[in-house]
């Protein structure tokens, strides 16, 4: 049974709430907004000693829960700038961005037991280091948290982790948009940071952000027309240093959808995430990034001018890459693109904690999509299983029930956008969802930190 809670309706936005009632009692809220947007930004958040405290807390559940036998210490990157590291950390391999240097440096120590972690405190033979690190321990710029037997493992913080900044002077809405490296496994390569987005991303024809693995990508032209294509990081041409690079032209690219780590090789491998080189090893064996991909080159180069710049002639006003697809050109899908199951080397690819069962997984859910040269975007609120109350909180939808929906509601083409505790949408600086995140409290909600975020003027 479905009934009506709100029809809201004005010159700017329409947004209808109704709840969802099942036979056990069970129910979910969800919401359908329909709008016609003047602008389209894109929003980085910043990551704040407050943030990075709040998204420890939330590390404590979603890390450690289950998983019994790692160690992490979760490092906050504004510390990084004050102690110097040598680019070369690994013989012939460079880490040039200062962020991912750290985490990388401090790995390789403790693998090597050149570093020690024991009586909550950290011991080298680097005397500036030791002090460095402790007095960073201390501070709380560096947390450790699981279980003290295992081998300790540092990851560092996207600097963009953060909360959306509300605007309630002007019409605008407000979503969370990309999938995030946020689960113990999508860090599997060093090359990788707690928090960081992937996929691709065009606002006014502009490329915000690279499409990277092979996947459905959600479009819409100038006449705000929709429609779906499977586009990947090969089908773009990366511009560095004012030169054009082509997969197979003149330079190979690697993803993990090809394996976890490049060809040894003569050459350089020129390491990029989003819009920058992070770094470069020579002669390959490169540890290939979660959310981002390795350039080979059969002859070294010089690199002045670390931003990576793209090239794609498709002519789109917006364009979004997460998924699944839920419809397209009017027809319903009924299962999971293959695109996000495991792969043929055996690796999952982010998001790796993604259940694909059509009808059976259920979760908070958001989807974009366009109706009548409209924005519609729906979505439904759910809570993290762990803390789940039956007939109190909201069960949340599967992708089967968020089709049906946008079928109902005749959109033409719609994709699903991040989904889960990352849900958030909010109109005129008010949110109109329920965050899923409990922390193992039930009934108390918590906002989980997001990357970036769309925001739609009205």
């Amino acid at each position: 049974m479905i009934k009506e809670l709100i029809n809201y309706n004005d010159e700017n936005v329409e947004y209808i709430l109704r709840k969802k009632i099942y036979k056990n009692l069970e129910f979910t809220d969800f919401g359908i907004i329909s709008f016609l947007p003047k602008k389209v930004l894109y929003k980085h958040n910043r990551l704040t000693k407050y943030i990075f405290d709040n998204f420890i807390h939330e590390a404590q559940r979603y890390f450690f829960s289950n998983r019994k036998n790692i160690q992490i210490a979760f490092i906050n990157p504004d510390i990084i700038k004050f102690f110097d590291i040598d680019s070369e950390i690994i013989s012939r391999e460079f880490i040039l961005s200062k962020v991912y240097k750290l985490h990388i440096y401090l790995n390789e120590l403790y693998k090597n037991s050149f570093l020690e972690f024991k009586n909550s405190r950290f011991y080298t033979k680097n005397r500036e280091l030791e002090k460095f690190l402790n007095n960073n321990l201390f501070k709380g710029n560096i947390r450790i948290l699981g279980n003290s037997k295992s081998p300790l493992k540092f990851i560092t913080i996207h600097p963009n982790l953060g909360i959306p900044k509300q605007d309630y002077k002007n019409n605008n809405i407000i979503i969370n948009s990309h999938f995030f490296l946020m689960e113990y496994e999508d860090l599997e390569s060093k090359y990788s940071l707690l928090g960081q987005p992937f996929g691709g991303l065009i606002i006014n024809k502009k490329i915000i952000f690279p499409f990277l693995y092979k996947r459905p990508t959600f479009f819409i032209r100038e006449n705000l027309e929709a429609y779906v294509k499977n586009i990947g990081i090969r089908d773009m041409k990366i511009v560095i240093d004012n030169t054009i690079y082509e997969d197979k032209k003149n330079c190979i690219i690697y993803t993990r959808e090809d394996n976890n780590i490049t060809p040894k090789e003569k050459g350089i491998d020129i390491i990029v995430i989003n819009n920058e080189i992070v770094g470069f090893k020579l002669d390959g064996g490169t540890s290939i990034p979660d959310g981002g991909y390795v350039i080979h080159l059969k002859k070294e180069m010089n690199v002045n001018n670390l931003n990576v710049k793209y090239i794609y002639n498709e002519n789109a006003l917006f364009s979004l890459q997460v998924g699944p697809v839920l419809i397209e050109n009017n027809n319903v899908k009924d299962k999971v693109d293959d695109s996000f199951l495991v792969q043929k080397n055996l690796l999952r690819l982010p998001p790796t904690n993604f259940k694909t069962d059509w009808k059976n997984a259920i979760s908070s859910r958001l989807a974009l999509g366009v109706k009548n040269k409209k924005i519609k975007l729906l979505f439904a609120n759910g809570t993290n299983t762990d803390t789940y109350l039956k007939g109190i909180d909201n069960k949340g939808f599967s992708f089967f029930e968020l089709s049906e929906i946008l079928k109902k509601e005749k959109v033409e083409t719609a994709i699903s956008l991040d989904g889960g505790g990352s849900m958030q949408v909010y109109i005129n600086g008010g949110k109109i969802t329920k965050h899923a995140d409990r922390r193992r409290l039930p009934y108390i909600e918590y906002q989980r930190p997001i990357p970036g975020y769309l925001k739609f003027i009205l």
